[in-house]
């Protein structure tokens, strides 16, 4: 019965904060003594025995928190991850998301000895359409791009229900603290470009914490910013125990510059074969062949059941690929009218290709024909991927369709314009497959 008191009044004390009006008080550079402000925010009771040994405790009591942090996303980063890529990122490029930082979520969260989330606490309670306003909806279909997807159900589901209020005041919160710092012209400078801590916090005057995606390019790129609030959402500053607790993969070198990703543009194959209907003098254009203008894999998936997991290094298995093995690979047909349109209107088109070199080679033979292009120029191998850009060089390349990650930025280190070809089946084995990782063009319909 006590406990079911407890619950009772924390319900309605977290309730009742989310009245209190926001008046953040104009950045002077001074930042607000966050530690003081937590330790003075006493927890109710039924909070003092949680855990300590997890950085989220799951099913805790409704209101166990003491502060507040609002996470901003920048949805061109972070939708290049495949487990995104069906949620609305296609269309990035078209809506507020892709120039300005959006929504993801507010969370409430416990700092003392150690810092942590609060998440799924019981009773759950599943969010339904008519739970939210039609004019929130609106708003947060421009400031949530994903909220079409599963992304808006599991931040409720996940943070929104611990904070004890019902989903249209968690949603409409969250709004209200997002536009406080959203559009932002300052921002929007930087896209493409790189920026530091001391930058962003200057943009959005306040402490901020920025969340980083990293490759091997050796650089840091701008995933998420999170801003922290105490219970009356007025601005403080990250809380010592919070600094060095993101997890790994996100965390940023704050001493060092983050680069900020621009969006990419996903066009439609009809408009891209208009755009090269109206290009007027001629150019000279590249191609790639495995994913890109074929479906080569029953002859790479023959190549390792014969010559086993480094078929791929073995000059043997080069030389039946690129004699008479491609006899079962596949034409992409939308990449060939891609071609075929080139052709039409008199461009140069090569054929460049990271196999490797043989003495001989059927390719060349079997692409003219299985294209529709007998005057193709002949195959260029260039026995690596690191190596194409030598020869996109010498032959003045202006624009290069390929799949993988190398080849675009291979492209882009000649000045090329790389257009991304999307790949029938996701295979790790063929190098790095990123979408948008550069901000390139990728061009729908071309899987197949």
């Amino acid at each position: 019965m006590k406990n079911n008191i407890c619950y009772f009044f924390t319900f309605i004390f977290v309730n009742c904060l989310f009245f209190i009006p926001y008046n953040a008080a104009a950045f002077d550079g001074t930042i607000p003594d966050t530690e003081s402000i937590i330790a003075g925010t006493p927890l109710p009771e039924i909070c003092h025995d949680l855990r300590k040994d997890k950085q989220e405790i799951n099913n805790a009591p409704v209101g166990c928190f003491n502060i507040i942090s609002l996470t901003l996303v920048w949805y061109p980063e972070w939708c290049k991850s495949s487990q995104y890529q069906q949620a609305g990122c296609d269309t990035l490029s078209k809506g507020y998301a892709g120039s300005n930082l959006a929504l993801h979520g507010l969370w409430p969260e416990l700092s003392r000895d150690i810092f942590q989330y609060i998440t799924f606490c019981p009773p759950p309670h599943q969010l339904y359409p008519q739970d939210i306003s039609i004019d929130l909806w609106k708003e947060l279909k421009v400031f949530f791009p994903l909220s079409n997807g599963n992304l808006m159900d599991h931040e409720w589901d996940k943070h929104g229900v611990c904070m004890g209020i019902s989903p249209q005041q968690y949603f409409a919160k969250a709004m209200d603290l997002a536009k406080e710092l959203t559009p932002s012209k300052e921002f929007s400078a930087y896209i493409g470009k790189k920026i530091t801590k001391a930058q962003l916090d200057k943009i959005f005057q306040r402490d901020t914490l920025p969340w980083c995606s990293h490759f091997s390019d050796g650089k840091q790129y701008l995933e998420q910013i999170t801003f922290y609030y105490d219970l009356k959402y007025n601005p403080i500053s990250i809380p010592e125990t919070q600094k060095a607790n993101i997890p790994g993969k996100f965390y940023c070198d704050l001493s060092k510059d983050i680069s900020i990703r621009p969006v990419s543009e996903y066009q439609k194959l009809k408009t891209h074969i208009g755009e090269i209907n109206h290009r007027r003098e001629p150019i000279n254009v590249g191609f790639d062949v495995d994913d890109t203008l074929l479906i080569s894999d029953p002859g790479f998936a023959y190549g390792l059941r014969k010559y086993g997991p480094n078929f791929y290094k073995k000059e043997v298995f080069w030389n039946e690929m690129n004699n008479g093995w491609d006899e079962f690979s596949l034409v992409k047909n939308n990449v060939k009218r891609i071609l075929k349109k080139h052709l039409d209107v008199k461009n140069i088109v090569h054929i460049i290709t990271a196999r490797d070199h043989t003495k001989t080679e059927q390719l060349t033979a079997y692409l003219k024909k299985v294209l529709e292009a007998p005057n193709l120029e002949n195959v260029i191998f260039t026995s690596g991927a690191k190596n194409k850009h030598i020869y996109m060089k010498e032959k003045n390349i202006k624009i290069y369709y390929g799949d993988s990650d190398s080849d675009i930025s291979e492209a882009l280190l000649v000045g090329a314009k790389p257009y991304r070809i999307l790949r029938t089946i996701d295979d790790k084995t063929k190098g790095a497959y990123h979408l948008g990782r550069y901000g390139e063009t990728i061009i729908r319909q071309t899987d197949f």
